[in-house]
């Protein structure tokens, strides 16, 4: 029994000591080692370079290039290049780029170095780097009127040695191609719509390289519809006789071209004058009104004018000639001028435009005729009623006792699908009025001759006055690119024999020119 206690007791010891041992002098944990992270991929960027393709520079160009290690704590970013061409040279940059500059045409490899991760690029120095396509930022795009619009479109690859393109237009259905002007500035299609183009024309427009005809870019342009801003009348006050001619009141746009046109009108007390869709007044009796034009579109946007109805005599011969306008117009005698070159016989035409006639109507000398060009604000479709003439000029003539016959000479210019009307009236010293010519229709550019028989006229001082219109196919509100010229009036005198062309009275001969 002694002999186990005693061995128990030498085991306790000996396990005492060890632990004693073990809290004095604790032994150190051994620390962890520091992993290498590998590269394992390093992307490129520059002009002109795609990934897995060869960088196509041209001799002396120079271009910059970016890398990106992957993944971003790689243990070693630090990048090397080499070119294994000295033509082809590599210069490194600071934060991991580096530019590869070509002295002589070549190809040459780049190797670039990370750790142990390697990328080569190919590079071949060319004399010529053609396009290989054009890209414009939209395939549909909508052009204002009167205002400068301008496209981005890309030559690519970028380094293209040659980027100049051309333009090419062309016209969908009816537009007129003249309507829509192109031009390149620094790098840019520079798109300018004419004010007489119609909202919702299309044009197909092509840009071609100058270098490969092949490389194209197609896309379609159309004339964007324009908001109204205002609207008003042409006269704050308007006077009308019970006896006059009728009259039609309608508002002047702005902008002038707007696609907002439709409007309403209303009078405050119609039982004195009222007035009708169309904007003709209908008076019934003296007094005063007011004329309010609201706007359909914009119902905010409105416009009124005073009318004063009187029952006193009309001053009004035509729907645009007072009577004083006669009284006051002095005679002109004939001046004899050369036929194509030189200002038409009587200089001393007098103007006049409807109240329907936009701003845009004009007429106006231009030294060799008189252009008279009336566009309507609403078009009347040729209709033979009231507001016909837009565009009036009148001269008072001394008639030769020997005249027996007037030849008027026109011509017009009209757009597709459009035309110009026009007659002749005559006011006597009385103020009657007389139709010598009724409404004739131009419908092509030409010459017109027109003879009127005088000798009623003869040794008598008449006022002859031409009254132009439009008409044509288009929507009411927009423009119709029609013009008319007055070239010349001449008497059948013997000495303008050469210039006179005979013919029966209201006969009219088409002179294609």
């Amino acid at each position: 029994m002694k002999k186990v206690v005693s061995c128990l007791f030498a085991v306790l010891t000996t396990l005492s000591l060890v632990g004693l041992s073990s809290c004095g002098n604790p032994t150190p944990s051994p620390s962890p080692s520091i992993a290498t992270v590998e590269v394992t991929d390093i992307s490129i960027r520059g002009s002109g370079y795609n990934e897995g393709e060869p960088l196509i520079m041209q001799r002396g160009q120079k271009i910059l290039l970016a890398a990106t290690v992957t993944p971003s704590n790689a243990t070693n970013k630090t990048l090397t290049w080499e070119s294994n061409n000295p033509d082809i040279t590599v210069t490194p940059n600071e934060n991991n780029t580096c530019y590869v500059e070509a002295f002589d045409l070549g190809n040459a490899v780049i190797t670039i170095n990370a750790g142990s991760y390697q990328k080569t690029i190919d590079v071949e120095c060319v004399a010529t780097i053609l396009p290989t396509s054009i890209e414009v930022e939209e395939e549909h795009l909508l052009v204002p009127i009167s205002k400068k619009t301008k496209v981005n479109y890309q030559v690519l690859p970028e380094n293209a040695t040659n980027k100049n393109v051309s333009v090419m237009v062309q016209t969908i259905d009816q537009a007129d191609p003249s309507m829509l002007k192109t031009s390149i500035e620094d790098n840019q299609l520079i798109l300018s719509v004419d004010q007489l183009a119609n909202i919702g024309d299309q044009y197909e427009l092509t840009l071609r390289s100058s270098a490969d005809q092949k490389v194209k870019a197609t896309f379609l342009v159309e004339i964007a519809p324009l908001e109204i801003t205002s609207m008003e009348f042409k006269q704050e006050e308007v006077t009308i006789s019970l006896q006059d001619p009728d009259y039609r009141m309608l508002p002047v746009f702005t902008p002038l071209k707007t696609s907002y046109k439709e409007v309403t009108f209303v009078s405050d007390h119609p039982e004195i004058c009222d007035i009708d869709e169309t904007g003709k007044l209908l008076p019934k009796q003296a007094g005063e009104v007011n004329i309010t034009a609201t706007n359909v579109h914009r119902p905010d946007i409105t416009c009124s004018s005073k009318v004063i109805v009187t029952n006193e005599e009309s001053q009004y011969l035509t729907r645009l000639i007072k009577k004083s306008d006669i009284e006051e117009l002095a005679p002109v005698q004939q001046t004899l001028m050369d036929f194509e070159t030189d200002k038409v016989a009587f200089t001393s035409w007098k103007k006049v435009l409807s109240e329907d006639s936009n701003s845009a109507s004009h007429i106006s000398d231009a030294g060799w005729a008189i252009w008279m060009v009336g566009f309507d604000t609403y078009d009347d479709d040729g209709q033979d009623n009231f507001g016909d003439a837009n565009a009036v000029t009148y001269c008072k003539i001394a008639v030769p006792q020997e005249a027996s016959k007037l030849q008027f000479v026109f011509r017009s210019h009209p757009l597709p699908d459009d035309k110009a009307k026009f007659r002749l009236l005559t006011i006597d010293e009385n103020h009657q009025v007389k139709t010598e010519l009724d409404w004739t229709i131009f419908h092509e550019t030409s010459d017109m001759f027109v003879n009127l028989d005088v000798t009623a006229y003869q040794g008598r001082e008449i006022t002859f006055v031409v009254e132009q219109d439009q008409i044509g196919t288009k929507p009411a509100g927009t423009y119709m690119g029609v013009s008319l010229m007055f070239r010349k009036c001449l008497f059948d005198l013997p000495e303008n024999e050469e210039k006179f062309i005979v013919d029966d009275a209201y006969n009219i001969l088409l002179q294609g020119k």
